[in-house]
């Protein structure tokens, strides 16, 4: 009987570990975001950061691989370097957007990785969608556009008082 206790508590340990390095994940990405758009406001050049992040992530990610993988490597090299080139693409879109719209923009859409993510597992992976799936990317969704309106009403008011402050060619007085 002390076994099935034990054995839930450590598949409930497993899933809280499981759940708070998905959280640190994630606190990790966002201040990623705003370190990369501190660097990209310097000057940095978009693509230098692409290739330095690329491979300061590979240095980091390389001896973790090297243990946990060793056995799969040879075969799935091809995969790797594949997977890759996909994420030096995605990061140099990421900086392209976030040099031209900032990173408020560009961590709004972080919701659609766990969409495109369960979209993809749908297809690929033959995994059920759950009515509760579908309601939490509603939910994600609506914060999404609520997000992108009021972004873009504060960009219209910003240019309505600009246009207040500015005063045509007419009203300007002859002599100053």
């Amino acid at each position: 009987m002390s076994n099935s206790i034990n054995g839930g508590g450590g598949r409930r340990l497993e899933g809280t570990l499981i759940v708070a390095g998905m959280v640190t994940v994630q606190a990790l990405v966002a201040v990623y975001t705003v370190f990369i758009a501190g660097l990209l406001a310097v000057g940095v050049e978009p693509l230098f950061l692409v290739a330095a992040s690329g491979f300061v992530n590979s240095l980091f990610l390389f001896p973790l691989a090297a243990i946990f993988e060793k056995k799969k490597w040879p075969s799935k090299l091809g995969v790797n370097l594949m997977a890759g080139l996909i994420t030096c693409i995605a990061v140099s879109g990421v900086a392209w957007c976030m040099q031209t719209k900032g990173p408020v923009f560009v961590s709004v859409f972080q919701p659609m990785q766990t969409i495109c993510a369960a979209i993809l597992s749908a297809v690929f992976l033959r995994q059920p969608i759950s009515l509760a799936s579908f309601a939490g990317i509603g939910l994600m969704f609506a914060g999404l556009y609520i997000v992108l309106w009021a972004k873009n009403k504060e960009a219209i008011n910003n240019l309505a008082i600009r246009k207040e402050t500015i005063r045509p060619d007419n009203e300007k007085p002859l002599l100053c």
